[in-house]
């Protein structure tokens, strides 16, 4: 599972890491070039250059840690943490009754203490959905942008309660 998990997170530095010379310039754009260089007869004195703009990534990611999916909360939250160790602006929060931040305690600690740590607190309890994802609404909500990707890792069991689906929709939009 861990080496599963560095691959994953190799791949996502490779894919932000900061570009080759060539890529962060750019290409040569011919038209403001010659339009710069007119006053020396078309001489290209001074080049210019066509820069691609390259979104930083914006990570928010939903972990059901609830007893349902206590085999796989652990690699859950490894991802989630190999996330944080790669990718700038990620916020993470975790739930089974109730949601909480946990970005703090994946940033500050080991794995497997952030682990033990975000199990403590709310790991191991009965799946609402539908109460998570309203206290999402209620209190993260404007954390969710355009450029967001939203990743809700779980089992979707709402164990016969409510799953604000709409909620979940709403967040799709908005991301």
């Amino acid at each position: 599972m861990r080496a599963l998990i560095r691959q994953i997170a190799r791949r996502l530095r490779e894919r932000y890491s900061k570009p080759r010379k060539r890529q962060r310039r750019g290409h040569l754009d011919v038209r403001r070039t010659l339009r710069r260089n007119a006053a020396w007869g078309g001489v290209p004195f001074l080049t210019a250059w066509k820069r691609k703009h390259r979104d930083r990534p914006k990570i928010v990611a939903l972990c059901d840690v609830s007893g349902s999916v206590a085999r796989v909360s652990d690699f859950f939250l490894l991802l989630i943490h190999s996330l944080h160790e790669v990718v700038d602006d990620v916020r993470s929060f975790a739930f089974s009754g109730h949601l909480i931040e946990v970005s703090d305690i994946l940033e500050s600690n080991s794995p497997e203490e952030a682990m033990k740590e975000i199990m403590s607190k709310v790991g191991f309890g009965s799946s609402d959905y539908g109460n998570s994802f309203a206290d999402f609404e209620d209190n993260w909500m404007s954390a969710i942008t355009p450029q967001t990707t939203v990743i809700v890792l779980g089992d979707a069991r709402s164990n016969n309660l409510d799953p604000r689906a709409d909620i979940l929709r709403r967040i799709g939009e908005r991301s």
